[in-house]
């Protein structure tokens, strides 16, 4: 052959052939050493360069596209056209630069396995319990959408198979499989843009994620029949070939697989703290690629196999969970770019063979995008779905993305297609899940009821109270006990409290998010750690028909897990929604650090949409060695210390309605610091009026009630507020403040620049700071039900 010191193509050329031979590139760039050599010789620095150039045009087409509101896997999508022939690929530097012929074979390699494991990732996140227990509606909706997007699809191709459609379409033969291949939406394609919508804990999110895997699952079956009859173009025994075998190796997976890996999750330990054999992980890890080689032999489809393999792993902790933690940065971020890179550059959006062959094509789309939206619809509406749900739940049924370029370059691959068509194609799943996001984004607008406005204030005295605690980890136990338990009065029969305990889970390891209600005595593995309910449930049995409890599990993203709270406090009539502030801590000081983040974002969000009063709480208890301070709950006698400061308006007017009720309990000891201020206005004067009513009633409740002190003092200044406080001194357990102080807005707002947890107002942020640390008690902000006027909130 040519000289083996050079790295250039070789071309060999026959009588009737032309062959390029390619020297094998070095993978590193010896820095000085290599200064005489272009950055193509060597692998790893080109690949580097190449994701980089990707996430730079990704990031910048982000900025452009932001107003508009897509979805990230399309601007990676047009992203990736871009650096192909289309825009810069067309440049001849920057086309011999970034992807010499050397290079494309490790590209297209890696981006193959970035595609399976892309598909093994994504059916680890499906939940195969919504297709084995969907009920009517969703099995009736999913085939209907599916029949009627095929029909239409085939009812355009025969209206203009005289008249429109050009002899190459024709020729090419892939009109056989189009329509089945657009019938089927895709759980990868949904779920990521549903997630950047914030939908997924949404009911109408929940049924699209579950139609999402039906179609999934049904779209396996139509897969494999095409598969089987394009490997018959090769000859028949290859078509009957790939289909028996791939049976085969599907009925493996499901009859022995499926049990296997069910067998050894159920083995392993559950709860948060506890992680899988890193052998263990380690094996599932290269499972993915085994069944990709055997389906790939068998004449079968690569991605398929290890989304099979994915569907079949139980989703979340403890195994679903930290395999989604290893993969899904890597081949989110590293691999799959490479994916968009190399399907930019098999084609340009501008090599048009001929307008009627473009026209063609995009009108096929839509046509079979048309007819998923009408059957979806009109299945929906007959099962008495809201007419603005069912249109939004057709639309997202539309959403096309990264499974729909995968089945155009396997048809290319196959020859059923050729790139400029693909490209048209291409140009058509872009354009419709542009036109249908920002819709989707639009109809599913949440309405907000104004007039649903629950509270402690206006519950009856002597009528049940519905309570929910959220609950993020063991830590918040503790207290949120002895806050409930202070709250009880054993000798008032006639006022039970109702409880809802929510456990609030991040999710990770599956795409849709899941509320469970959980019986008593009984948890799901991977949905909840059974001590948190085990400890409720034991002060239940002792409170006999004191509390009633009712324990959930949400496990749902922190941005939209708010929605899950709100829910249920609305189908439960809560009153109170308590939910707990992470605070990190340094143990070795007095001091403690910045709140959690995804906690206050949680809080922040419920505080907004809750139907009714909300409690932040911040626990203090575990953060010094005060807990022995808090006598537990399982000891005869029950000693709890709370304080509460009063300056006036209805977030303080709630607070004191929920410490009216703790100190019906003979165990409690209260102290009432109420701060007057001269009046400012006629809406003060109204919020006076209502504070004065509400303070008699109170004082006069416990007027022969012992342990309960009252201090009422007039305040002019910041000052003088703070020296108010400063003398209540710091022998709490709880002090609970209201949020928000409208009555004394000007002194309030002097403190306002000093906050630094909004979500605790003002007063409940002053006694969270380190200037109380030595305090130790825990702080209960209250806010009551805000009403707004604007009665919808754009996602």
């Amino acid at each position: 052959m040519a000289s083996r010191a050079s790295n250039n193509p070789v071309n060999i050329t026959g009588a009737s052939s032309q062959k390029t031979c390619l020297v094998p590139q070095k993978i590193w760039y010896n820095g000085y050493q290599s200064r005489n050599r272009s950055i193509y010789y060597y692998s790893l620095p080109l690949l580097l360069l190449q994701i980089i150039t990707f996430i730079f045009i990704t990031s910048f087409l982000r900025l452009i596209f932001r107003p508009l509101k897509q979805p990230m896997m399309i601007i990676e999508i047009i992203a990736g056209i871009l650096m192909g022939p289309t825009l810069l690929g067309s440049y001849n530097d920057f086309d011999d630069l970034l992807f010499p012929a050397q290079g494309q074979m490790l590209s297209e390699t890696l981006s193959w396995m970035g595609i399976i494991y892309y598909h093994f990732v994504e059916g680890l996140k499906q939940d195969l319990s919504s297709v084995t227990h969907a009920g009517k509606k969703e099995f009736v909706i999913c085939v209907t959408g599916m029949l009627s997007s095929s029909l239409f699809a085939l009812f355009f191709i025969f209206a203009t198979a005289a008249w429109l459609i050009p002899d190459p379409i024709k020729a090419l033969g892939f009109l056989k499989f189009f329509p089945q291949a657009m019938a089927i939406t895709n759980f990868a394609v949904v779920q990521p843009i549903l997630a950047e919508l914030g939908l997924l804990n949404y009911e109408l999110g929940r049924l699209s994620m579950s139609l999402s895997v039906m179609n999934n699952a049904l779209g396996l079956i139509i897969a494999l029949v095409n598969q089987s009859i394009r490997q018959s173009r090769r000859g028949l025994l290859n078509g009957l070939y790939t289909f028996i075998s791939s049976c085969a190796m599907y009925v493996f997976l499901l009859v022995v697989a499926w049990p296997v890996v069910t067998w050894v999750v159920r083995r392993m330990p559950a709860g948060s703290t506890t992680r899988p054999d890193q052998g263990l992980v380690f094996s599932f890890l290269l499972l993915p690629l085994l069944a990709a080689a055997a389906s790939d032999l068998m004449g079968g489809s690569l991605p398929q196999a290890a989304l099979v393999l994915g569907m079949l792993i139980p989703p979340g902790p403890p195994l679903g969970s930290v395999l989604v933690e290893k993969l899904e940065a890597f081949v989110r971020y590293f691999l799959l770019p490479l994916f968009f890179v190399v399907n930019g550059r098999k084609f340009s959006v501008f090599d048009i063979p001929d307008w009627a062959t473009w026209w063609f094509l995009l009108l096929l789309t839509f046509s079979s995008c048309l007819g998923k939206f009408v059957g979806t619809t009109l299945s929906a509406l007959c099962f008495e779905m809201p007419y603005r749900e069912s249109l939004t739940l057709a639309l997202i049924m539309c959403f096309k993305g990264i499974v729909e370029l995968l089945v155009f370059v396997n048809w290319m691959r196959f020859q059923v297609i050729d790139g400029p068509r693909v490209a048209t194609l291409e140009v058509a799943i872009i354009t419709m899940t542009t036109i249908t996001t920002p819709l989707v984004r639009y109809l599913a607008r949440r309405s907000t009821s104004p007039n649903i406005r629950r509270s402690i204030e206006q519950t009856r005295p002597n009528s049940e109270f519905r309570l929910m605690m959220c609950i993020h980890d063991e830590d918040n136990v503790p207290t949120l006990l002895n806050l409930l338990q202070a709250s009880t009065n054993p000798k008032k029969r006639s006022h039970p409290i109702n409880l809802c305990v929510l456990h609030l889970v991040q999710l990770v390891g599956r795409g849709a998010p899941v509320l469970t209600a959980h019986k008593k005595h009984r948890t799901d593995q991977g949905l909840s750690h059974p001590a948190i309910f085990r400890a409720f449930e034991n002060l239940a049995k002792r409170s006999g028909d004191l509390l009633v409890l009712n324990p959930f599990t949400s496990i749902s993203p922190h941005k939209t897990m708010h929605h899950d709270v709100c829910t249920l406090a609305m189908d439960k009539k809560v009153s109170l929604v308590i939910i707990p502030l992470h605070r990190q801590t340094s143990y070795g000081s007095e001091a403690t650090s910045g709140t959690d983040r995804a906690s206050r974002l949680i809080a922040r969000n419920v505080l907004y949409d809750a139907p009714c009063s909300v409690g932040v709480l911040f626990d203090r208890s575990n953060m010094r060695n005060h807990v022995s301070r808090w006598i537990s709950t399982t000891t005869g006698e029950f000693s709890f210390r709370v304080g509460i400061v009063f300056l006036g308006g209805a977030d303080d007017r709630e607070a004191l309605c929920c410490v009216s009720r703790m100190v019906e309990n003979p165990g409690v000891s209260l102290m009432v610091l109420r701060c007057l201020a001269p009046y400012g206005g006629l809406d003060h004067e109204r919020e006076r009026v209502l504070d004065d009513e509400l303070m008699g009633e109170f004082r006069l409740k416990t007027l022969q009630r012992e342990g309960v002190v009252y201090r009422e003092e007039m305040v002019l200044n910041v000052g003088e507020m703070v020296n108010s406080i400063r003398s209540m001194g710091c022998d709490f357990d709880l002090m609970v403040v209201g949020r928000q102080h409208p009555v004394h807005s000007l002194i309030v707002d002097a403190l306002t620049g000093w906050t630094e947890c909004v979500e605790l107002g003002v007063i409940g942020d002053f006694f969270a700071s380190s200037d109380f640390a030595n305090c130790g008690a825990s702080v209960l902000s209250v806010q009551q039900k805000i009403i707004r006027f604007d009665c919808t909130v754009m996602l």
